[in-house]
């Protein structure tokens, strides 16, 4: 399955690379926080980061499942990790621009392509194989089979498009010879 990943996947791989995350069984949150020093709390209130000085945690909210606690944490590493500032002193637009990236990196950070590929794509129980491997909702790792699938689709589409423009619409250099052979015959 041919799949081209964007420059924010290549960002997580060269990530776990460095952390030596290389299967789904290697992603464990409290070992990522430990190695890049950063605390897990929890509390009360809607998960966040905090970040002073050369304290950095992550303040999950309670109540959550192990699962949603997961996609929570990578949602916040994304912001503590490709963000800075404070969003109380962020224009609407920043914020929004920030969570749009969070939630981006919590996407394929959760579920790395590099490591779904190994996964059988045709399996009846693809999405429960995903979801237990990587310790997510079903839901999120529906969700993330069907952007990959999509990709893969589009891929294969723009190859589909690619051939056909090449033979219907030939080279410069091909029409020409073409015209050149099509005169030869006229004048002969």
């Amino acid at each position: 399955m041919k799949y081209i990943h964007t420059h924010r996947e290549d960002y997580v791989m060269a990530f776990y690379k460095k952390l030596n995350i290389l299967q789904p069984r290697d992603i464990i949150p409290d070992d990522i926080a430990r190695s890049l020093h950063i605390f897990i709390k929890y509390h009360d209130k809607p998960s966040n980061f905090q970040c002073i000085g050369r304290y950095k945690a992550i303040m999950l909210q309670q109540g959550l499942t192990k699962e949603e606690e997961r996609l929570h944490f990578f949602h916040e590493l994304g912001h503590l990790l490709r963000h800075s500032g404070s969003q109380l002193f962020m224009p609407n637009e920043f914020i929004e621009l920030q969570e749009w990236d969070a939630n981006h990196f919590q996407f394929y950070a959760a579920m790395p392509w590099h490591m779904m590929r190994t996964f059988d794509f045709q399996s009846s129980n693809i999405v429960e194989d995903l979801s237990e491997s990587f310790k997510v909702p079903p839901a999120f790792a529906e969700k993330k089979l069907a952007f990959v699938l999509h990709k893969t689709r589009e891929y294969h589409a723009h190859l589909n498009y690619a051939y056909y423009y090449k033979t219907v619409h030939p080279s410069e250099e091909q029409l020409i010879a073409d015209k050149q052979a099509y005169y030869e015959k006229q004048n002969d």
